[in-house]
């Protein structure tokens, strides 16, 4: 049998690809031929994965359109992986090209998933991220009981700045969450709104006299 048709044979061979980072180039035509190759479904998003990271802010125009109906299907996989890496290679394309796609994805069942769909959108278009309703998304994640969604979901609003009005007072609750980790990135986040300090100083003023340092630390940087 031909050893290349042994998957962890080829998962292998992709992670070398992977750390040889842009050094890996001349493997580029092989790494675009397993994009098509389904018997790779279940390591797709490795692959994806070593195109967003070494690849595709140096590919010219023609390797680019080569790529993207790749990445807008692997954007509806059954797998995590591809759909999360491919939902960060769309925000490497024009909006015209990729903003359909994320906005069908931002409900992804994956909370990691939607918060990367989010974040693609608005760095490709922020008015399409508004109108397709992003900030209320994120905000639903705020409260999430998993540290690392409910902390990401906080940066992002951090990041994007947009509807003060929706995320400054689901930061003041996320501000007062139990766990400090939360609690420190929604106070980093609510000092991004400089528009809103009326509403946010008195809150940073009281986690100066958090008994937690982390916080009182985030309240005085924030």
């Amino acid at each position: 049998p031909n050893p290349l048709d042994n998957k962890n044979v080829r998962l292998r061979a992709v992670l070398m690809l992977y750390n040889l980072g842009t050094n890996a180039k001349p493997a580029l035509p092989a790494l675009m031929k397993s994009l098509k190759d389904e018997q790779l479904r279940s390591i797709r998003g490795l692959v994806i994965e070593t195109f967003t990271d070494h690849f595709l802010k140096d590919m010219n125009n023609a390797e680019k359109r080569n790529a993207l109906p790749y990445f807008i299907k692997g954007i509806e996989s059954s797998y995590d992986s591809e759909r999360n890496n491919s939902a960060v290679a769309l925000a490497f394309f024009p909006k015209q090209s990729v903003v359909t796609p994320l906005t069908r994805a931002l409900h992804d069942s994956n909370p990691h998933i939607s918060l990367v769909v989010a974040s693609s959108l608005y760095k490709v278009d922020p008015d399409a991220a508004m109108k397709a309703g992003v900030v209320p998304v994120v905000i639903g994640f705020l409260p999430d009981k998993h540290r690392q969604i409910a902390t990401m979901a906080a940066r992002l609003l951090d990041e994007m700045r947009q509807q003060p009005e929706l995320a400054v007072p689901a930061l003041i609750e996320a501000a007062q969450s139990k766990d400090p980790e939360i609690a420190a990135s929604a106070l980093a986040a609510l000092g991004g709104f400089k528009s809103e300090t009326n509403t946010t100083m008195p809150v940073l003023v009281k986690a100066l006299k958090d008994p937690d340092e982390r916080i009182r630390i985030q309240a005085q940087y924030a």
